[in-house]
């Protein structure tokens, strides 16, 4: 494997100022948690803004002044590979962030775990972001700041940020691997590009689909990286107690920023301790375990004393949280079906991927299938060599090793496509160690025409995955990602930052998953009930809904500006006895929404009559002369068409119609004149100019909600 480590000196070696820097702005996240933690769960205290932020950046220079001959750092040599390397991509970062992110995660529950506050979400909320805000949310709150700062479109640059340091370190490992006395120019500039290999390692198709989305899979990849640059450096020397507080901190920090992320770093701590046993000392055993638990203990406690259960809503059969059913949460969407399948699952990812992989699955799978032959051709080779010379390459045993266990816990816990981005990482730098020692070999017709094609293919299958994953909107979910579209959003980029709508919310009741997030964007502050998780708890959340509607009178819905599924919806607001008063727009980050004005009435429903079915009939007997039709209407989607008008008929006479806006759901009043003698009227929905009604197999269609005569 070539000579990986550097020698050691009598402190840790950095070779990266963005990567301290990284460290340590999750360091400062994770101490802000804490500040924030401490007084809320002592004295139920919120701290104003700023407050802890500035006492952890007091703590964070204090601990680098007093550890200051710990750590040593080494400028690194940028060459134009590098800078190269870095351009692409944030330049590819800056250009896929220009667009909102929409995807579901994000809007369900992202936005809301990126609040600083504590927020028990089941007592100053209800529900709100579903089960999945309580996960453990780092990494959600790293992304807190760049959206601060950079506004709601940029703001995902975060991705960025972590996909160029994990570039920069696979390609310092890159440059170990390669012998410096191979002279062969063309093998290690063109065969063995470590640019090219260094970028479609770290840009596989989900690591690229993170790009310009809030989705957390990706920003503690140069964490994972440095943490296997730790085993593999010092894989055949001895440890000092720093290097083993640093990889212990590390590894607490990589489980922080998501649970799953254990089946990487299981493995990773076995295979330290199995390396390095020797070198522990008493007290690094203790000292490691509290550095390992400090980044996401907070996260444990905050969800026990919450929930009842520290790793809410996983092992609820054991904790028997009543916020939860009383069962192991498992998404059966995903993954191996049986043993065979969980055994074999990366050969599923690799040659069958669009089976319970993702929503979005990986269908250029290049480097994945060279890797699953070099693990194999690698650790073969390594047996017979130990088998002949009972000799071991121990830091090419610890890659493969390490790239085997998680790849197989990965697969009998979720086997989730995007939750194996970093295992990618791992399994290609296994394929890298093996395209260089085919390069090495005597023939030089093996060592250039075989890197050369494999080489090619990895790198096509590279670009391609960046095409496809611009043209479907990556995880962020956005069908305007169109070359065309992207002047009109730049104007929004830095206008995004502007402050929060002008509202007086203060309850939203809310019946969609992803207007969750939306919700938070308009006023963080109100109270959220989420309507969908009623049933899901011990807790009678219909008591709870109408007790909230009792405090506030009005709650507020939000909608997207579609309406195609409005019956759906008027039956979901019936069956919760929430009855639309008023309806209007409200502008946020990510465009404008519908705010549907609700109260709180167990005898009153919701009506909803739409242009696609039969004619509405009006009964208005005892009615006669002046009177207003009141309703709440629009057109289902905001396509924009010819005028259209709803108008209500005595027979084949109309006594009143109003101009339906195609763009807008509003209120609207008919003024009537009712002749006498009359029992019914009726509704119909027509084009302005020929009169003709809106035909009832139309798409788009006119609704009339809560029709009423005054």
């Amino acid at each position: 494997m070539g000579n990986i480590g550097q020698k050691k000196d009598n402190r840790i070696v950095i070779r990266h100022i963005g990567l301290l820097i990284y460290i340590l702005y999750m360091i400062w996240v994770t101490i802000t948690e804490w500040i924030n933690f401490i007084p809320k769960v002592a004295g139920g205290y919120v701290l104003k803004a700023g407050i802890a932020e500035i006492i952890a950046a007091i703590v964070v220079v204090l601990a680098l002044y007093f550890f200051r001959n710990l750590v040593k750092y080494e400028k690194p040599t940028l060459n134009a590979e590098m800078i190269i390397g870095f351009i692409l991509i944030f330049s590819t970062g800056l250009l896929f962030s220009v667009f909102p992110d929409k995807s579901f995660d994000t809007l369900n529950y992202h936005l809301i775990a990126q609040n600083p506050e504590f927020e028990n979400y089941f007592i100053e909320d209800y529900a709100y972001g579903n089960f999945q805000v309580w996960g453990f949310r780092l990494c959600d709150r790293m992304f807190y700041y760049f959206r601060m700062i950079l506004g709601y479109r940029w703001g995902t640059l975060l991705n960025t940020v972590a996909l160029a340091l994990s570039f920069s370190q696979v390609y310092a490992i890159t440059g170990r691997v390669i012998k410096e006395k191979n002279k062969r120019i063309f093998v290690k500039k063109i065969v063995c590009n470590r640019l090219l290999w260094s970028l479609a390692i770290v840009f596989s198709f989900d690591a690229i689909m993170m790009i310009g989305s809030y989705c957390v899979d990706a920003i503690v990849m140069p964490i994972a990286i440095r943490v296997v640059r730790e085993i593999i450096e010092h894989a055949d020397e001895s440890v000092e107690s720093k290097n083993i507080y640093l990889f212990a901190l590390l590894c607490g920090l990589w489980i922080a920023g998501k649970l799953t992320n254990i089946v990487y770093v299981i493995p990773c701590v076995v295979i330290y301790v199995i390396l390095h046993f020797k070198d522990f000392k008493i007290k690094d055993w203790f000292i490691s375990i509290a550095l390992g638990l400090y980044s996401y203990l907070v996260y444990m406690i905050f969800n026990f004393l919450c929930t009842g259960n520290p790793f809410f809503p996983y092992y609820n059969s054991i904790f028997k949280s009543p916020y939860y059913p009383i069962m192991n949460f498992k998404d059966t969407r995903w993954g191996g079906q049986n043993i065979f399948e969980k055994i074999f699952w990366l050969i599923y990812a690799t040659f069958k991927p669009e089976y319970r992989l993702s929503e979005i699955w990986d269908r250029r799978n290049a480097l994945l299938m060279f890797s699953l032959v070099s693990v194999a051709i690698l650790l073969i080779g390594i047996i017979l060599k130990y088998c002949r010379e009972k000799k071991v390459n121990k830091k090419l045993l610890s890659l493969i090793m390490l790239a085997i266990s998680s790849e197989v816990l990965w697969a009998f816990t979720t086997g989730i496509g995007r939750y194996f981005m970093i295992g990618r990482v791992i399994w290609g730098l296994v394929a890298y160690i093996m395209l260089v020692q085919i390069s090495e070999t005597k023939s030089e017709t093996i060592s250039q025409s075989i890197p050369s094609v494999l080489s090619i293919i990895v790198v096509v299958s590279m670009g391609l995955n960046v095409v496809y994953a611009w043209s479907i909107g990556g995880w962020s979910v956005n069908d305007s990602r169109r070359w065309e579209n992207v002047g009109e959003q730049l104007k929004y980029v830095l206008s995004d930052r502007k402050g929060k709508p002008d509202t007086d919310i203060e309850l939203f009741a809310l019946t969609d998953d992803t207007m969750q997030g939306v919700a938070e964007l308009i006023n963080p502050n109100a109270y959220a009930f989420h309507i969908n998780y009623i049933g899901n708890t011990k807790i009678d959340g219909n008591a709870v809904l109408q007790e909230k509607f009792d405090e506030y009178l009005y709650g507020y819905d939000l909608h997207r500006r579609e309406f195609y599924e409005v019956e759906e919806y008027i039956e979901r607001l019936n069956n919760n006895n929430l009855y639309i008063t008023d309806i209007s727009s409200v502008d946020t980050e990510i465009g404008p929404y519908q705010l549907v004005q609700l109260e709180y009435l167990k005898d009153t429903h919701n009506t909803v009559w739409t242009s696609n079915k039969e004619d509405m009939e009006l009964f208005v007997k005892d009615k006669v002369g002046r009177h207003k039709l009141s309703f709440i209407g629009g057109m289902a989607y905001n396509w924009p068409v010819s005028d259209i008008e709803v108008v209500v008929k005595d027979g084949e006479k109309i006594i009143g119609s109003t101009l339906i806006d195609s763009q807008d759901i509003s209120a609207y009043e008919i003024d009537l004149d009712i002749p006498e003698k009359t029992d019914v009227l009726t509704v119909e929905a027509c084009y302005t100019e020929s009169g003709e009604q809106l035909s009832k197999d139309a798409i788009d269609f006119v609704f009339c909600i809560n029709l009423q005569i005054q």
